[in-house]
C-alpha cells in the first residue's frame, strides 16, 4: 500500500525506544521510517547541536534582543543574503545560499556568538562562511546568550 506523505505530517518520533516512537498506543496509520528515529525528540534533547536547541537558542535570542523585531535594511546577491536589523543597523545577519564557501569583506564587526552549526571563520579583514553557513555579526561587544537556557 502507498501512503500520501508530505514530509510534516508524520508521526512525532518522541522516544525511538518505545513503541510506535512514543508517539502513540496503537500502529499509526503512516509509518515510522528509520531515517526519523536519528532526530527523535529525546536524542534532540541531549544534543547541544540538535535543530531542538538553535531553536531554542535562536528564539531566546529573539526574545532577549529589541531590535530582531525593528527595521530590515536588506542587501542581497546569488550567493549571500546579507540584511541588518534595527533602526541603527544593529545587528548584521550573513547567510551563504550557495554550496561552497564564501570569503566576504568584514567591515561589519564581530560574531555573535550563537552556536556551532554557524560554520564561519573570522579574522580581522575577511569572513569565511561555510557552505550554507551563516553568522551574526554585531557593531558592539556584548554577550546576549545565557549559556545555561
Amino acid at each position: 500500500m502507498d501512503f500520501g506523505r508530505d514530509g510534516c505530517r508524520t508521526p512525532m518520533i518522541w522516544d525511538e525506544s518505545k513503541k510506535f516512537a512514543g508517539f502513540s498506543n496503537v500502529k499509526p496509520w503512516l509509518p515510522i521510517k528509520k531515517e526519523q528515529i536519528i532526530n527523535s525528540v529525546n536524542k534532540q534533547l541531549k544534543n547541544r547541536n540538535s535543530t531542538y536547541h538553535f531553536y531554542k537558542t535562536f528564539i531566546s535570542l529573539r526574545k532577549k534582543i529589541s531590535f530582531f523585531t525593528e527595521e530590515i535594511y536588506f542587501e542581497n546577491n546569488n550567493e549571500v543574503l546579507i540584511f541588518y536589523r534595527g533602526n541603527e543597523k544593529e545587528i548584521c545577519c550573513m547567510f551563504n545560499l550557495s554550496q561552497r564557501e564564501i570569503a566576504i569583506d568584514n567591515t561589519y564587526g564581530k560574531i555573535i556568538p550563537f552556536l556551532p552549526s554557524q560554520q564561519v571563520r573570522q579574522d580581522s579583514k575577511k569572513l569565511n562562511l561555510s557552505f550554507y553557513g551563516f553568522c551574526f555579526l554585531s557593531k558592539t561587544d556584548f554577550k546576549i546568550l545565557n549559556k545555561k537556557s
